[in-house]
């Protein structure tokens, strides 16, 4: 090969690359705003209920005048949810605790991928070590996410009981739905994906070393 075409390979391998490495920015631009926001919608489901049970509870006067209940009460009943109720018999506020705890730890998780996909727009560099931890722990968390919820509403169930009921762990939700075989499934996959990283650090490396 002479040199001439030798510059014009090399030449159009670097024109290649910053069309990718373009690609690459935007793409994870896009991710992180979608993660961003996905975190504050998986933090609303939770922060919202709280939010206006515990109004309902500052509001609430207890005892009227005439000794007769005009206030708000917390009421525990035999599932893994918190319940608010007025005096009226009108239900004010639930929050079911293994949901809101699948919401949290997938808060946590989206905002490690808006951070992992921000550092990939601003550096354009998706092979580093930051990036690998990241991945690391957004795959753990997608394994909490499909393991926590369920085990939490099992335990509180079964401890209010006295015993194991599998009918009613299925009835309240406190046993693993399909799609919390589908995350956990997917938090293994992130988990393996996450050596590649290592290896795509290697060859980063090289190519830097080589430009």
């Amino acid at each position: 090969m002479t040199t001439s075409n030798l510059f014009g390979t090399m030449h159009v391998e670097e024109e290649v690359r910053k069309r990718v490495l373009v690609r690459i920015r935007q793409a994870s631009r896009i991710a992180a705003v979608i993660c961003a926001a996905g975190a504050v919608l998986c933090c609303m489901r939770v922060l919202l209920p709280v939010v206006k049970m515990t109004q309902a509870l500052l509001t609430s006067s207890g005892v009227s005048l005439d000794e007769t209940a005009d206030g708000n009460r917390v009421i525990f009943i035999a599932s893994p949810v918190i319940e608010i109720w007025d005096t009226n018999g009108l239900l004010v506020g639930a929050l079911h605790i293994p949901d809101s705890l699948e919401a949290l730890l997938a808060t946590a998780g989206l905002i490690v991928a808006a951070l992992l996909f921000a550092d990939i727009s601003r550096t354009g560099r998706p092979f580093e070590k930051t990036a690998e931890r990241r991945l690391r722990l957004i795959g753990i968390t997608c394994l909490l996410v499909a393991i926590v919820p369920s085990v939490a509403g099992g335990l509180y169930i079964t401890l209010n009981y006295g015993q194991f009921d599998l009918g009613l762990l299925i009835a309240e939700g406190a046993i693993p739905r399909a799609q919390h075989f589908a995350i956990g499934v997917l938090g293994i996959l992130i988990l393996t994906f996450a050596p590649i990283i290592t290896y795509g650090q290697i060859l980063q490396r090289q190519d830097d070393t080589l430009l």
